[in-house]
């Protein structure tokens, strides 16, 4: 409103003042324009989360790892490089130029669609940037546990743990699922509780001690480190499966249910979740649900031929860290004074305008 109440004393005033008036509006508009484009994005070249994303191994994988891949993968480089038609040799200087955090965060993407294979390829290739980078170890570490390749899978966490001390709590529960899946129950318990020794609060290792003590047959013990996992995160899916499937074994079967439907609220693609649920059922005598959870497991791709321990672990995938800006080509954004001025200007022109049709008439 104030900016139109200058316009309109600017334009009753003296022909030889709105002229000169006029000028410095125009002058003060293109010095905001100016100013505006020499502004910069901070130079925060990272993204750094906290939460790591949890992932359940044992969940098969869905989809054909050939599928549209190639399709998804071009256009990525494309998005890259701001062109819609690459050559080979364009995409061969791309890749050149993208750092290790970059095929990292391409090799947690390709994970999360449930490509575990291709997921490992990026990894590598985040390693060949940056042999010291730990995030790919592990990542790649996580993606052969998918695969139910253990001893890859053990192999870079070691690598991993050689290199980071700080990430010891990640690292030493992530080898502590290899072990245990290969039937190592008191290396992976030592693990574990490696894992608690650098931080006491990591769910991930509560609910993973606690799956050694299924194993064992020790359910009263694995329902108290379920529970202490849980205290530790509320969100652990892991867990709240695990604490059903064992209240469930206890014949608990109302804490049992709360526990499974938690862990259901949180993923309802959750294959072991559907699986410990069938369990239930049965037990409770609701055929109709039990067969209703089992058709669920099988559109998942659950094979009751994939090995399946009586408990599931949980490796953690860690931080993405991929790139924002490139040190190259810095972004610019338009700030306030972009709109002030083209306001500013559009004012004017529209009211010069209403005064020369009012002129005319």
């Amino acid at each position: 409103m104030g900016v139109h109440l200058n316009i309109m004393r600017i334009m009753a005033s003296p022909e030889r003042f709105k002229f000169i008036t006029l000028a410095i509006m125009l002058f003060t508009a293109i010095s905001c324009i100016l100013i505006a484009g020499a502004q910069e994005l901070p130079r925060n070249s990272s993204i750094n989360s906290n939460n790591p994303t949890n992932l359940n191994p044992s969940v098969i994988l869905a989809g054909n790892e050939s599928g549209n891949w190639s399709d998804w993968q071009n256009q990525s480089l494309r998005q890259s490089n701001g062109s819609e038609n690459q050559t080979s040799e364009n995409q061969d200087e791309i890749r050149r130029h993208i750092d290790a955090p970059t095929w990292n965060h391409y090799g947690l993407m390709v994970y999360q669609r449930g490509y575990a294979n291709r997921s490992i390829v990026y990894f590598n290739r985040s390693i060949n940037e940056s042999p010291s980078f730990v995030d790919p170890w592990n990542n790649m570490g996580v993606a052969y546990i998918a695969l139910y390749n253990y001893s890859e899978a053990e192999q870079c966490f070691d690598r991993a743990l050689q290199i980071s001390v700080s990430d010891g709590a990640i690292l030493w529960n992530n080898k502590g699922v290899a072990l245990y899946r290969i039937g190592l129950l008191h290396e992976a318990q030592d693990c574990f509780n490696r894992s608690l020794e650098q931080d006491p609060n990591y769910s991930p290792a509560w609910n993973n001690l606690g799956a050694v003590m299924a194993a064992q047959k020790l359910d009263q013990q694995a329902l108290e480190l379920y529970t202490k996992s849980i205290s530790s995160d509320m969100y652990n899916k892991v867990a709240w499966n695990n604490k059903g499937r064992t209240l469930t074994e206890l014949g608990r079967y109302g804490e049992a249910w709360d526990c499974l439907h938690n862990a259901l609220i949180l993923d309802k693609n959750y294959t072991l979740a559907w699986v410990n649920a069938a369990d239930y059922y049965y037990k409770v005598g609701d055929l109709n649900n039990y067969q209703g959870a089992l058709i669920i497991t099988r559109m998942q791709g659950y094979n009751e031929t994939e090995p399946h321990w009586p408990a599931d672990t949980l490796a953690v995938m860690m931080k993405d860290n991929m790139s924002i800006l490139s040190d190259v080509l810095s972004s610019r954004t338009p700030a306030t004074g972009w709109m002030a001025a083209v306001f500013g200007l559009l004012s004017v022109w529209t009211i010069l305008r209403i005064r020369k049709r009012r002129s005319v008439a």
